[in-house]
């Protein structure tokens, strides 16, 4: 017997149920079972078996194919909303009880610094500033870094969750963030983003796309709230077609490009070892040059802030 068949009934339906619900949601964004399968992290095989289990359970199609993938039927539409509820909860409930675990750690060490920042940030930009703080002689040993898009960088540390926060917003909406939470807020650096596509794709030789293409092109995104999508929106205001997929990361909007899935926008820090190789290729924005800043976000005086927290504004510039 294996360790499921020991599970209450309830526990394992309640399982089971979120799962659902994220398939629902992936595939409402991503317009297609291969897509909703990358966003997952599962195969499209069985992102396909999951949704028939589902059909057959409550007696009624809700999705079908077409030629551009697959769409909602009625009766999927209708379990939309409640499974967009649900998984925003299962987040909310994640990222609570992560809080309340780290805070009972830090009981026993008043000295750790917990900071937020996007995950351009996190992998490709936090390590070589904490290297420059030990450098100068500042612990660096008891920092957490909690990666999150941009709008819940904010939050968490309006909230007093981390000490110090790092976005990537363009300049208006971090103003605008940091203000709705009453954070002090400073431009630390500036970051490029870059349309990249496979090789084999036909705008690799195109020599430059004109927005108004771009807009209209399936891309694949990162989700709402991210810098890097709000980047995009701003830069093409005209709006954006739907997407091919909507993942939560860079990098594994990359590997999604890489194989195939569509057009991105993406930090060239994300993906600048990947065009040196061949792997991808930039493509010009004709009359457009995507550059944000990144921007650090913090409650109170800066002189309040730890030692660490206040060398990282320090040596971000």
């Amino acid at each position: 017997m294996n360790e499921s068949q020991h599970e209450p009934r309830d526990v394992r339906a309640a399982s089971s149920g979120l799962a659902d619900a994220r398939l629902l949601v992936a595939l409402a964004r991503g317009r297609s079972l291969s897509g909703a399968a990358a966003a997952l992290g599962v195969t499209q095989q069985a992102a396909s078996a999951r949704l028939a289990r589902l059909e057959r359970a409550l007696g009624v199609r809700i999705a079908a194919r077409i030629p551009a993938g697959t769409r909602l039927l009625p009766e999927g539409v209708r379990l939309l909303r409640a499974a967009t509820d649900l998984v925003a909860a299962a987040g909310r409930w994640t990222a609570t009880t992560a809080s309340l675990a780290t805070g009972r750690r830090e009981e026993a060490r008043p000295d750790h610094v917990r900071i937020a920042a996007s995950r351009t940030v996190v992998d490709f930009l936090l390590p070589g500033w904490l290297a420059r703080a030990r450098a100068l002689g500042v612990d660096t040993a008891d920092v957490g870094a909690l990666p999150m898009n941009s709008r819940d960088v904010v939050r968490y540390t309006g909230d007093g969750v981390c000490e110090l926060g790092f976005i990537e917003t363009p300049r208006p909406r971090a103003r605008e963030l940091a203000g709705a939470e009453g954070l002090e807020r400073a431009i630390v650096a500036w970051d490029e983003l870059v349309l990249v596509v496979p090789p084999e794709h036909p705008w690799a030789h195109a020599g430059g796309v004109e927005p108004a293409r771009l807009a209209a092109t399936p891309l694949v995104l990162r989700e709402e709230g991210s810098g890097t999508r709000e980047t995009l929106e701003r830069a093409l205001p005209g709006g954006l077609a739907a997407p091919v997929m909507v993942l939560e990361s860079s990098v594994a909007i990359r590997s999604a490009v890489i194989a195939g899935a569509g057009p991105a926008v993406l930090s060239v820090l994300v993906v600048e070892r990947d065009i040196e190789r061949g792997a991808l290729v930039p493509v010009r924005i004709l009359g457009r040059r995507l550059r944000r800043p990144i921007t650090a976000v913090w409650r109170g005086r800066r002189e309040a802030l730890t030692e660490l927290s206040r060398t990282l504004l320090a040596v971000a510039r």
